[in-house]
Order: structure tokens, then sequence, then C-alpha cells
């Protein structure tokens, strides 16, 4: 879980991991240099599961999260950030679709949470308001990458020696890097599993500056060009 000066959902994003039906974890969390309250937060779990790094100066997600990654002990490494929420069956139920489908990444839908952690189908970005939940598609067509990112990576489940072989998240796309990885999960035809069950909790944007996520869904034309361009 990488987080930056996210202390207004931290402990919720901490909690509901915390509160799986599957208790088998450990939780990695990098903090991307944020300031004293995040740390204060932080310093406040004492749960051995909970492993903490910090960074002395800020780097963005895509390094603070294969940082985490390099550091996991698992099997299965699953992605969320500090400002969403894992539902507490998430956890049970993702790696059951693991095993019976026998899939090395396993892909799930997300509902939308407002900041008092009430349940939305609206999201705000840079003041205009848009549609949260998209209409999933039913499974996994990697054909469908080509026409832009129509899959979450948010709460992801995925092999952790498949995801490290990957390299993690590219840092040369900061705003297409989970896009980037379901591209090379498809051109490398792993077996990947969709379900349109919401099993985690998109937050709904706010502070703009502090929300330093991965998202194909941000503009970034001259990314997204060459992304598309290299990969499609």
């Amino acid at each position: 879980m990488p987080t930056w000066n996210q202390q207004n959902t931290l402990r919720q994003a901490i909690d509901s991991v915390l509160s799986q039906t599957c208790q088998d974890f450990e939780l990695i969390i990098v903090d991307d240099h944020s300031g004293q309250e995040t740390r204060d937060i932080l310093a406040s779990y004492l749960d051995p599961r909970i492993r903490k790094f910090r960074f002395t100066e800020n780097t963005g997600t895509t390094v603070a999260t294969n940082h985490g990654l390099a550091q996991a002990k698992g099997e299965w490494a699953v992605y969320f950030c500090s400002d969403d929420l894992l539902l507490p069956s998430h956890l049970e139920t993702m790696l059951s679709l693991a095993h019976s489908h026998e899939a090395s990444c396993v892909l799930c839908a997300f509902d939308g949470v407002d900041m008092e952690g009430k349940r939305t189908k609206v999201q705000t970005w840079g003041g205009r308001k848009a549609a949260l939940v998209p209409a999933w598609p039913r499974a996994w067509h990697p054909d469908l990458l080509a026409h832009g990112q129509k899959y979450s990576v948010l709460g992801m489940l995925i092999k952790t020696a498949l995801w490290r072989e990957m390299g993690g998240f590219d840092p040369a796309y900061p705003r297409n890097a989970d896009w980037k990885l379901l591209l090379q999960l498809a051109q490398r035809g792993e077996k990947v599993h969709w379900t349109p069950r919401p099993l985690t909790l998109y937050r709904e944007a706010h502070q703009k500056s502090n929300r330093r996520r991965i998202s194909g869904r941000h503009p970034a034309e001259p990314e997204t060009e060459r992304l598309l361009a290299e990969w499609v």
C-alpha cells in the first residue's frame, strides 16, 4: 500500500485489511515521504503483520508500489491505495477464484465511497462530475484493452513472482501503469480471471494534489498515445 499525506483515509484503509475474513497476510505500507500526521497514524499500528517503509523523498505511486512489491514475502500480492478500501471478504474470495480458475491474476470490480464512507456512484474529476462505476465487462476479454482501460487493478490479486518478473508498475507511464500491466499480462497469455463482483471501494477523488494514484482514466494524451503505439 503506497501512501502520501492521505491521513484522512489511511486509518480506514489499514483497518479494512485488518478486518479481512482471511487473516493470513502481511500488509506492506510504503510512506512516500508524508508529513508528521501520516507518520503518527502509522506509528500507532503495532500489529506485527504490518511492515512499514518510509522514503526520504517523494517518488510517486509507481516507485512506492514497486518498493513494496520487492519486500513481499507471500506467494500472492494485492494492490490498492491508502484512500481506498477492501471489503471484508476480498482476500478470501479472490484467493478462491484464483485457485478455482487456475489464474495467475484475478481482477475485481469496485463500488464508490465518499469521504464519509457512504456508497456512491458519482465522483468528481477536476471539478466535473462523472459516472464512477463503469459498465463492467462480464468476463476477461484482452482485446478490449486496445480500446482503453476497461478493467480495474484496484484490489488486484497477482502472483508475486509474476509481477516482479514483469517489472512491477512502469514509472515511465505514471498515469497508465495499470493499463500497461494488463497489456503485458495479455501479451504473455497469462490466465487472468475477472469478476464483476465489487470487492473493493474506490474513494471519491478529493484534494487532487494528494491523490497521486495510477489511473488510465485521468487525461494524459501524450502518454496514452505512446502506450497505444508501443503495445497495441
